[in-house]
């Protein structure tokens, strides 16, 4: 009995310096020290798939057991590969081009992967973000997005015309959404161009404040090529076929934020990192277009 009672008073009056053990603990985890972030995924839809009437199917979303890389899939039920982007002499997105070759130099100021800077890089001046380190990314991949917890999809996610999916985290965090160009827009040039937001489709991800990211990696940069991007080889078969645009925003508590409906082009990625946003400069989305009719997404 004296046991008993001796567990209920401390747990009613913990012994002293408990506080600060459990302080500390949360303080490594959103260092990094011990990885955690992301503790809940949740999705919820209705309806069918628009393009084959089949219902839909969830869960389509899940936490990757693997950590964000170069050379990561980027879709559940794809191959589609994360690959540096490419660009051309001239500074435009090159397309097609057998994976690696050399970049178009450019400089890009990136914050390592949860505070340990890439292999073969280290901490420089800090120009851009203001208060982060710097870090070049040597192959044109975004630093920051190395080494993070992610979550990917079903790539029949985008033929879903009511889908959400919550992400739930334990720490302060910074979230990456990286969305194929073709967003919203399926002119001849779309893949060369920032996606477009707004109604009917994407309106909630003006509403919940999404900002281009733009840590010099883009070597021109332009009304409609405003920030980084990432290469996505389809089918994992060495050439770049199509980009994801990057985009983030950060809880600085825990919290959650949800994500919703996207058609055309691939589905997009979800990237979750315990670093600040590394922006070098926050750039609106692009103003929305006209959608183009959704009978023209791909099958890929």
């Amino acid at each position: 009995m004296s046991h008993y009672l001796d567990l209920k008073l401390a747990r009613r009056h913990p012994p002293p310096g408990a506080r600060w053990v459990r302080a500390l603990l949360v303080l490594l985890f959103c260092a990094g020290v011990l990885r955690a972030a992301v503790v809940g995924v949740h999705d919820e839809g209705a309806g069918n798939d628009y393009m084959s009437g089949e219902p839909i199917t969830l869960p389509a979303a899940a936490l990757n057991t693997n950590l964000f890389r170069n050379g990561a899939q980027v879709i559940r039920n794809r191959l589609h590969t994360a690959r540096p982007a490419l660009f051309d002499s001239t500074g435009r997105l090159d397309f097609q081009t057998t994976w690696p070759r050399k970049q178009t130099a450019n400089a890009g100021t990136n914050l390592p992967a949860n505070g340990s800077h890439p292999s073969g890089s280290g901490a420089s001046s800090g120009n851009g973000a203001e208060g982060h380190d710097q870090a070049a990314a040597t192959n044109g991949f975004p630093a920051y997005l190395e080494g993070q917890q992610y979550i990917w999809f079903l790539q029949d996610v985008r033929h879903y015309t009511n889908y959400s999916c919550t992400v739930t985290v334990d720490c302060p965090s910074t979230f990456y959404l990286l969305v194929d160009n073709r967003v919203n827009d399926y002119l001849d040039d779309s893949s060369y161009n920032d996606p477009a937001f707004g109604p009917p489709d994407t309106q909630w991800f003006l509403k919940e404040g999404w900002k281009r990211v733009n840590t010099g990696l883009t070597p021109v940069l332009t009304p409609t090529n405003a920030g980084d991007y990432v290469g996505i080889d389809e089918g994992n078969k060495g050439t770049i076929n199509q980009i994801y645009a990057v985009y983030a925003r950060t809880l600085s508590k825990p919290g959650f934020i949800t994500l919703g409906t996207e058609f055309d082009g691939n589905i997009y990625c979800l990237v979750v990192s315990t670093n600040p946003a590394p922006f070098a400069n926050a750039a609106k989305p692009a103003a929305p277009k006209e959608a183009a009719s959704r009978q023209a997404a791909t099958a890929q």
